[in-house]
């Protein structure tokens, strides 16, 4: 959701084609003309612009409702349905408006939708063997990541202090679901890669030395969502000609999108996702006008640091307030 062209670019490094004017990308041989060949198949339905509408129809109505298969005490379980219906969800989107990676095409769209982080497709044997070189770095890390949660898990039940103090316990949430997010995210690509031969994109780009909201959200959370959120609904809704328009759906399209985890797993919600979400939404806004209008403000970068973690310390409690209902936290504490 960030309204720099040039972060924008960065963060859709992974993606080497651009749309043309017919929606989809030029990969060499036109797909609808290369699986008109092969008879009618979902691969041509997602990709032929008369039937986009059915590809994203039949992603609606037949994933949305997945995590309602699952009995409703299995509240982790449904919360784990979700999470694949909306990967599966964006994913489909994409592939129906043709924004999804220049080489999905074939039996790689199966990778394209398995893979979490934005997938990059090998080109060469020698890209291959260094995707699954790099998927070696990329599990020691998810390794590492998960160990020092352990460890914050065990502080937490050694020191119950740690919970009892509102402050201590909030920061301990934020970086326990840092280190629990993208531990998990960096497990699964590395061993997709090591699988497929693909190189997989960065998930995060460490959140926690964010200088800002915009910051955070654009160029260091969650940057599958944040991309995919940018091809889907930023550009095509002016971006940064619009940014009111654009930045605000992106913020409720996040909004909604926790809801439904938080309906899924547990079968209502208070709106804390969408209250918290619809508090960041205005300080990206205001942060963006105040920067279009009398430039960025500059302060020294641990005082940036700083006051952006207060702020996200103040807002993080109707974040994971309703989390802390879904995830099992207790079955790792004492």
């Amino acid at each position: 959701m960030s309204n720099s062209t040039a972060n924008s670019q960065r963060n859709e490094a992974p993606f080497s084609g651009t749309p043309n004017v017919g929606g989809t990308e030029r990969i060499g041989v036109s797909p609808w003309s290369m699986f008109s060949r092969r008879g009618a198949s979902l691969a041509s339905a997602v990709t032929r612009p008369s039937k986009a509408r059915v590809a994203f129809g039949i992603a609606q109505v037949s994933v949305v409702p997945l995590p309602w298969l699952l009995p409703t005490e299995w509240v982790f379980g449904r919360f784990l349905m979700a999470l694949l219906a909306i990967v599966l969800f964006i994913r489909t989107w994409e592939l129906a408006r043709g924004v999804a990676p220049a080489g999905a095409v074939g039996w790689r769209r199966l990778a394209y939708l398995a893979m979490l982080p934005d997938i990059r497709f090998s080109a060469s044997a020698q890209e291959a063997r260094t995707a699954r070189r790099d998927s070696v770095k990329r599990l020691l890390r998810g390794l590492g990541k998960v160990a020092l949660l352990a460890a914050l898990l065990w502080g937490s039940s050694e020191w119950p202090v740690v919970d009892a103090n509102v402050v201590a316990h909030v920061y301990w949430l934020l970086i326990s679901a840092y280190l629990a997010t993208s531990g998990i995210c960096d497990l699964l690509a590395g061993l997709a890669m090591a699988i497929s031969g693909h190189g997989a994109a960065e998930m995060f780009d460490s959140p926690l030395l964010a200088t800002s909201p915009r910051d955070f959200w654009g160029r260091r959370w969650n940057l599958m969502f944040r991309n995919s959120a940018h091809r889907l609904l930023f550009t095509p809704l002016g971006g940064a000609q619009r940014p009111v328009l654009a930045v605000t759906a992106v913020f409720a399209w996040s909004a909604v999108v926790h809801e439904y985890l938080v309906v899924a797993s547990l079968g209502t919600t208070s709106g804390q996702m969408s209250a918290f979400f619809g508090l960041h939404c205005m300080a990206t806004l205001v942060q963006g006008h105040w920067a279009r209008r009398r430039g960025t403000i500059r302060l020294a970068r641990p005082i940036a640091v700083a006051l952006h973690l207060a702020w996200f310390g103040g807002t993080a409690p109707l974040f994971f307030d309703p989390l802390m209902a879904i995830v099992p936290v207790h079955w790792f504490t004492r």
